[in-house]
């Protein structure tokens, strides 16, 4: 297969909120991804959702997609007997950049917020233990 020809599209904020945080101990990150795609527009989407957490207390919320105009001749490559079916390595490598999105969405609106949640930075994410089989759409 061909290397992965994109451009980022664009990156829609659906939902954030950040509760008043005053102190930084003891956080918890729970993340996810989900993706969707558009077959006539050669886009795929990362969903991607963020938490906070301090032990039951949600602190912080976040959910992004992130969309990936994919090029005619890669996205037709990945059709087979009208399934399209994404591996886990470029999932991962799209998620990867729906979590920097993330990680600049959350300071941002964090700081402008006033939120103290700011100064914490998303921490890096092993997606490869967290996204480890492909995607499959009916086309």
């Amino acid at each position: 297969m061909s290397v992965l020809k994109y451009k980022i599209d664009r990156i829609v904020t659906k939902d954030f909120w950040v509760t008043n945080v005053t102190e930084l101990n003891k956080l918890k990150l729970s993340l996810s991804f989900q993706f969707k795609v558009s077959s006539d527009d050669k886009i795929i989407c990362c969903i991607s959702h963020y938490e906070y957490e301090r032990e039951t207390e949600r602190l912080m919320h976040l959910d992004l997609e992130c969309y990936f105009q994919i090029d005619h001749d890669y996205f037709s490559s990945l059709i087979e007997d009208e399934v399209l079916t994404i591996k886990p390595d470029i999932l991962q490598y799209l998620a990867t950049i729906a979590v920097g999105a993330a990680r600049g969405e959350i300071h941002a609106r964090c700081d402008l917020a006033g939120s103290i949640l700011k100064d914490t930075v998303l921490p890096p994410v092993d997606l490869t233990k967290i996204i480890q089989t492909p995607a499959v759409f009916a086309i």
